[in-house]
This record gives structure tokens, C-alpha cells and sequence, in this order.
């Protein structure tokens, strides 16, 4: 079994990182979409200035289309990472997503892999060690860390690993940091949801001088939480309307271990779909589009926040090939039906992938997926 350095291998407890689902990561590119469709009124050299700042990469291997085309049915891969500037380990996907674009780019499906499914990683070439990858079992979210992150060839082996436990095949991608979300935020000046259930941060908490303080509990070398630290009171996200800044609305998508319905990481995932569908309507909004200053600040935050892999086609025409894709016509389908597969293995607690799950993907793989869903109702997340 090879080891890079600061990745566990399967049967060593590993320290939870605090983990944000950039679920609609191509949001970001969708920003562009909206604008190149209402706001820029069909002038490409604007959206070329924008999409200019994007970081734009490649990635090969068997989980690569050959030919790529923007016409048809189109697989992207979507990953969200937490990279941040003080943390010198490798960096692993808090967030899985395959995103299935409909022949005709008026709808599109978001089909999450859990980031703790259990399964085989593929040996790697190149994975920015001393030595090749030689690959080993254990949970998904490692492979982009085996990889060599954000700074190596981490979406490759990812890919890698999700054509193999999956069958797709990616026309593109992306990957988008946690960072860049909140400055997206805060420069469309805030988003309006609707908390569905208390919350209780664990991450962040108030000292005796209103001082916001990190992180407000203990967390124990196994990633579990512990007592709330002394002299310190929990931010805490009560159900109703709320109007959140950056910084609130990405510290409430990160929580799942004191949710008031208990339900982890699927509650997790519902308010991370509730949060980017709140951002993007909020970009969609005549106050973004109709204000230049303002719209020139989202749209440079969302450069800076995301890496997107076009396969050689440019970023510009990806946005316009897919601007009939809004946030009101994207789908979420919850792998496992939305219920937790736990097991343990070697001291670690994974989730498996259902049979159910794997007949998923042959079915979208044969355009079956209408049928599915039909035999699987309760599989489509709510929109929330």
C-alpha cells in the first residue's frame, strides 16, 4: 500500500476536515452563464474578459471522453475542496458530484457520491510523490489527496476513481475551493434562506466580548465532537428566514454533527442545495445584473474561486452552450436513496455504494434515467 504523506491509508483514523458540499459547482460557470444570457447581451468579449480569469486545465485518463463535444448529452465531474493557506497537507474532496446535462441543456440532474464511500482507488502515474500511486481501498474523497491535490494531477486520479466505481465517462469538470464561495457571497452582499432546522455550529462561537472564535468545540484525533470550550457560546442558526453573510452561510452548510433532526451528513447535504440555489437566484437578481460595480464583483470572485477542465474548449463557449441550465431546472438525486450505509472498516467508519446506487449509473449511462426515477421517487432531494 503507497502512502503520501499526510493521507491515511484505510484502517488509520483520520482527522476530520471541515468539509463544505460546493455542491452546483458549476455555478460558478453558470454565473458566467446568466450573465453572458441577460446581462452582456451576447457581447462574447465580455465573457471572455471574465472567463479569462478562470484557471482552466485538461485531464485524461479511461474516465476522459475522447471527443468531447458542447452538443448532447454532457457529464461533468464537480468537486469541491477546502484548500487553505495555512494547512500543508494534502488536500481531499469534501464534495463528489456527477452533473448530468440533458441532450437539449434545458435540464440538468446533480447526483452526489458520498465522500465516505467505501472503494478502490486506482494506481496513478505522475501523483506528484517521490513514487507512482500504487493505489489502495478506502474512501473516495483520499484519491484527489493521492492524487497531489489542487497543485498535482488530484482530479485525474478522482476521475479516475468515479469511472471505475460508476462507469461515466467526463466531457469536463471543475473544482471549486470553500474560500471562494464566501467571497462570492459577500460580494453579491449577503443570500436570503430559509433554515429548516436549528443548528448548532461547532466550528464557530462567541467569547465574553462578542469575538467570533474557532472552533467552539473540541474535536477529538477521530474528527469527533467533543465539549464546548470554555467561556464560549455556539453560533447558533434558528429555522425561518435569514439573511446571511458569507462567512454565516458557508459556516451553516458546513454543519452536521449537532443538527436538530439529527440527520449528519444528509442534512448537511439538503442545506448545501438550499444555499447555492439561494446564491444563484441571487445572482440572477436585476440588483446584481443592473448594477456594473456590483456584477464586476461577483463575477471576479467567481474567477478566483474555481479551476474548470473544458478538454479544450474554451470556458466562453461552454457558458453559452449551457445557459438554458438555471437554478430552477437542475435536479438533485440522492445516491442510497438518501440513507446512511455504514460500516467499519479497519477501525473507520465508511459508507458502501447500494446495488441500487450502481443501477443508477448503468441507467443514466442508457438513458434510462426517467425510469429510474419513476421506480425511485423518493430519491429526488426536495428543492428546498
Amino acid at each position: 500500500m503507497t502512502t503520501v504523506r499526510g493521507v491515511r491509508p484505510a484502517g488509520a483514523p483520520a482527522a476530520r476536515r471541515d468539509p463544505l458540499w460546493a455542491r452546483l459547482l458549476v455555478i460558478a460557470g453558470a454565473l458566467l452563464l446568466v450573465v453572458s444570457g441577460v446581462a452582456l447581451v451576447g457581447e462574447r468579449f465580455l465573457v471572455a474578459r471574465y472567463t479569462g480569469s478562470v484557471t482552466q486545465r485538461d485531464f485524461g485518463g479511461s474516465a476522459a471522453e475522447q471527443h468531447v463535444s458542447i452538443n448532447g448529452e454532457i457529464n461533468l465531474l464537480l468537486v469541491g475542496v477546502d484548500e487553505r493557506p495555512d494547512n500543508n497537507e494534502p488536500v481531499r474532496s469534501d464534495s463528489i458530484i456527477v452533473m448530468h446535462i440533458t441532450e437539449n441543456h434545458d435540464k440538468a440532474y446533480l447526483i452526489p457520491i458520498p465522500r465516505d464511500t467505501y472503494t478502490k482507488i486506482p494506481p496513478f502515474k505522475n501523483a506528484g510523490a517521490k513514487i507512482d500511486f500504487r493505489g489502495t481501498t478506502t474512501k473516495i474523497n483520499a484519491a484527489y489527496a493521492f492524487g497531489g491535490g489542487t497543485k498535482g494531477k488530484g482530479f485525474d486520479l478522482l476521475a479516475q476513481t468515479v469511472h471505475d466505481l460508476t462507469g461515466m465517462k467526463f466531457s469536463g469538470g471543475a473544482v471549486v475551493n470553500f474560500e471562494g464561495f464566501r467571497d462570492i457571497v459577500d460580494a453579491l452582499g449577503g443570500v436570503d434562506m430559509v433554515v429548516d432546522e436549528k443548528v448548532t455550529s461547532i466550528h464557530i462561537g462567541k467569547d465574553r466580548n462578542g469575538n467570533n472564535v474557532h472552533p467552539a468545540y473540541d474535536i477529538h484525533p477521530d474528527g469527533t465532537v467533543g465539549h464546548l470550550r470554555p467561556g464560549i457560546t455556539p453560533i447558533v442558526y434558528l429555522p425561518g428566514p435569514q439573511h446571511f453573510k458569507g462567512w454565516q452561510a458557508l459556516d451553516y452548510c458546513r454543519q452536521r454533527d449537532l443538527l436538530a433532526k439529527g440527520d449528519g451528513d444528509y442534512g448537511r447535504q439538503r442545506h448545501q442545495v438550499q444555499f447555492l440555489r439561494a446564491m444563484a437566484k441571487g445572482v440572477q437578481s436585476q440588483g446584481v445584473i443592473s448594477d456594473p460595480l456590483k456584477l464586476d464583483k461577483v463575477l471576479r470572485a467567481t474567477g478566483k474561486a474555481f479551476t474548470f477542465y473544458g478538454q479544450g474548449i474554451k470556458l466562453e463557449d461552454w457558458a453559452y452552450a449551457l445557459k438554458g441550465v438555471d437554478s430552477d431546472k437542475i435536479t438533485t438525486i440522492r445516491t442510497n436513496g438518501g440513507q446512511f450505509t455504514t460500516k467499519m472498516v479497519d477501525g473507520q467508519s465508511v459508507q458502501l455504494f447500494s446495488e441500487d446506487s450502481k443501477q443508477l449509473f448503468v441507467d443514466l449511462r442508457d438513458g434510462r434515467l426517467d425510469e429510474f426515477l419513476a421506480q425511485h421517487p423518493d430519491w429526488i432531494a426536495p428543492a428546498g
